[in-house]
């Protein structure tokens, strides 16, 4: 993630250093000087009207847009294919955020739809048949379905042996 942004940062660094320098470079070596009365001109000019003032900076943008326009022309590619690329490495790390939260989902989901089967309780009770005479004990265990889908294949499974009574039972 600090990798992303440290390409942000220098991406943007990098396209403000190329539109200052487009910006003030060429208007700076084509333009010839000045003299002092074409500045006092100018001033006068700017001062008589808001409308005037507003049309010549809108004249200015023009003339310096159409002066200029295969370095602006330049400068826009190589900001949109630093925007491109920066588009690029989101698009990849949004793929891969995407898969992660997939696979989390799938597994939450895996664990929650689960049968999730316990033993609700066990009772025991003696046993005597009268007619053999038999002794031993019952056993009952209830079973319970805790989750949202069937169980498939339950199996329990119960150890036992007998054992033969003797004189202290």
């Amino acid at each position: 993630m600090l990798k992303i942004i440290w390409h942000l940062i220098l991406s943007t660094v990098i396209a403000t250093v190329c539109v200052f320098l487009v910006w003030s470079l060429p208007t700076a070596v084509n333009k010839p000087p000045i003299n002092q009365s074409e500045t006092q001109k100018a001033q006068q000019a700017d001062h008589k009207d808001f409308a005037f003032s507003f049309g010549l900076v809108w004249r200015k943008i023009g003339t310096f847009i159409h002066e200029n326009k295969d370095d602006i022309n330049a400068l826009a590619t190589v900001v949109i294919a630093i925007f491109t690329t920066v588009l690029g490495v989101f698009t990849i790390s949004l793929s891969k955020s995407t898969r992660i939260a997939a696979d989390t989902s799938r597994e939450a989901l895996t664990k929650l739809e689960r049968a999730f089967v316990y033993n609700k309780g066990l009772e025991w009770k003696a046993y005597v048949n009268s007619v053999r005479k038999d002794r031993g004990w019952v056993f009952t265990a209830e079973w319970h379905n805790g989750g949202t889908t069937q169980a498939k294949h339950f199996l329990t499974h119960i150890s036992w042996d007998t054992w033969l009574w003797f004189d202290g039972d």
